[in-house]
Order: structure tokens, then sequence, then C-alpha cells
């Protein structure tokens, strides 16, 4: 219709005193409608196109059998959740030899336990992907979040280079912006560490175990020294850093490759040669096969000495207790075995040389 005839229209219903009040129902039917076209097409942009949809990656999804992983281990989360994938495969002038995701589930899990589950490695092949390696590690969503802001180099590399395969943008739109000026305290980025480590101990150990009772898969080992190492050599570089980091700072720590090239943090060539080996064999561009397990124990009898200077407290059976790097150097569980201090509940050791004493006597 001619804008002309409008306004002409319009002239004539004001012109009348019965049709002002016409009028201005008219403009107020108007504005509600363009409001409520203006509306529905926010709602249509965010959901059909910022949004993707679980239908384009839903061969990926059926494949890497996320949904029954929700459904059996996590039914609480309700499959909700994100996909993301990060790590090489989603840099284009890279080849990866293997493909990374994590989900991060959204909701509460009934027993208030936040869950990290991994899934290990697994081989999928399908006319999809083709034939690959593939990574998943199932997160809750405000673990993630809580380490990210803590300032952990794994989770802000995810944040800052991962795709959002499918689920609410929102939600990782948001991890992106809380963590993009973030500034995180040198001290307690240690602490957590300190924690990751201990937990990474436990978790080679017993690694260890099941490959030497049960026969698993000796990636696992590799796997679990892996991280150990490359935590602890995190960590040193942290404590060396200024007290208060960026993001910028940490980031790059999550590259492990890195360490390639500083030889003053593994000054040894021989250690050296050994965690290139050990960074490539889980990046699987060596065969696992190949590599030696006493390996890893010399490259967490040189990261151990880095560290012995300090004390470490962490959580076990919901008890305080003070672990000095020291006793990495042995088993974690015969540790607790022979030392009486370790027995004592609920006692607060704040100093190594309090365990020192209570050891001699």
């Amino acid at each position: 219709m001619d804008i002309n005839k409008i306004l002409i229209m319009m002239k004539q219903i004001i012109s009348k005193p019965e049709g002002i009040i016409s009028g201005l129902i008219c403009a107020f039917i108007v504005w509600l409608l363009g409001k409520f076209f203006s509306k529905l097409k926010i709602i249509y942009t965010k959901v059909f196109i910022e949004n993707p949809p679980k239908n384009e990656y839903k061969e990926l999804i059926k494949e890497l059998g996320i949904e029954e992983t929700m459904k059996t281990k996590f039914p609480s989360y309700h499959n909700n959740y994100l996909l993301v994938q990060y790590g090489s495969s989603t840099q284009y002038d890279k080849i990866p030899h293997d493909k990374d995701y994590i989900v991060l589930m959204l909701g509460y899990e009934e027993s208030d336990v936040r869950h990290l589950h991994n899934k290990g490695t697994n081989e999928y092949s399908n006319s999809y992907n083709g034939k690959n390696k593939i990574d998943i590690v199932y997160r809750d969503y405000f673990s993630f979040l809580f380490a990210s802001c803590a300032g952990m180099p794994y989770e802000n590399s995810v944040i800052q280079s991962g795709n959002l395969l499918c689920g609410e943008k929102g939600y990782f739109t948001w991890l992106k912006s809380i963590t993009k000026n973030i500034l995180i305290d040198k001290g307690f980025l240690c602490r957590r560490f300190q924690e990751k480590i201990c937990i990474e101990r436990e978790e080679y150990d017993k690694a260890v175990k099941e490959h030497k009772d049960y026969r698993h898969d000796k990636y696992y080992i590799i796997r679990a020294g892996y991280y150990l190492a490359s935590s602890i050599f995190q960590y040193v570089s942290i404590k060396k850093m200024k007290d208060t980091l960026t993001v910028n700072d940490i980031v790059p720590l999550a590259d492990v490759r890195m360490f390639y090239k500083d030889e003053k943090l593994i000054s040894n060539d021989s250690i050296m040669d050994k965690y290139k080996a050990l960074v490539e064999t889980l990046k699987r561009n060596n065969e696992s096969d190949d590599y030696e397990l006493e390996d890893i124990e010399n490259i967490l009898e040189y990261a151990y000495a880095l560290i012995s200077g300090d004390d470490i407290k962490f959580n076990l059976k919901g008890k305080n207790r003070l672990f000095s790097f020291i006793s990495l150097k042995t088993s974690f569980y015969e540790e607790l075995q022979k030392n009486e201090w370790a027995k004592i509940e609920d006692e607060p050791i704040s100093m190594l040389d309090n365990i020192n004493s209570k050891n001699r006597n």
C-alpha cells in the first residue's frame, strides 16, 4: 500500500472526534505487533541460528554414546549438556591424530557431587568422522566454571579455543565473558594445583596397580603419568610468575610442548627426551606399545625433586591432612601406612618440621 494513502487515511480518522480514540487504539495495536514480531525474531535467532541444533550432530552424538552415558551415569542431569570440541582438531593449520571433546553437564546432581568422568580413549569409525581416536570427558558445568575462574590452564584453553557443537550458546558465551578479563591470584591457583597433583598421583598409582593386577592397557599409565608430570611442571612455572595473573598468562601452559624449550625447568637432556616421548605418545604421534613405563618413573622422580620443599594439604575421607611432596617418591598408599602422623585424626599440622619431628619420635 502506498504511504501517501496511509497518511490520508490516518488524517481522515484523526479529523473526526470519534476517530481519535480509534486512531490511538490502532497505533497501540501496531506497536504491540511490532514488539511481538521483534521478540519473535530474537527468539528465532537464538534457538535456530545461534544455538547449534542437536540434529546437525545427531550422528556424532550417537557414535560417541553421549546421551546413553548421560542416562546411565548421570541421570540427574536429564541429558542437558553442552558438547564442545577442542584441541588440535579445531585448528585448520594442523593435522590432528585424535579428536578431543568435553561434555559440560548442566544442572545439579542429587548427591550434590560435582562429577568429572573421563570416558577414556576409544576408536570410532563412521561416515561422520572417518576413523579417529577420540578422547571425551564429562564434566559438571559449575565445577568447570569454578576451575576456569581459579585460573586452571586446561579449562581456560578449552574456553578460548573450543568450538560449541551443540547446546545453549548462552552458557558457553557466559564462560567466555567471565574469564576474559578475570584477575587470578597466584597463591590461590597454586593451592588448587597442589590438590590437583595429589589427586593425579592417586590416579597414577591406581593405573599402575590395575595394569599390574589386571593387565589394563598401558596407555592409561601413560595418560596418568603425563597429567601428573605436566601438572608439576605447570605448578613450578606458575610459582615463578607475578602475584596477579591474567588468562593470557595461564593459557599458554595448557600446551605442554612449551616445556620442550624450557631448559631451566627441565635441565636434564635425558629427562627432556623422555618427557617429549611421553607427550607425543599421549598425543598418538608415537605408538604406546613402544614406550617404556620406567621412563615415566624417571620423569616423575625428576619432577618431585623440583617441589621437594613444598608442603601440600589434601583431603582424605573428609579429614584434613598435610602431605609432603617428598613422600611422593614412594607410593602414596605405602606412605600413609608407615607414617604415624598420617593416621592422626583431625590434628592440624601446618609445617614440614612438625611432620619430621613426629617421624623422628
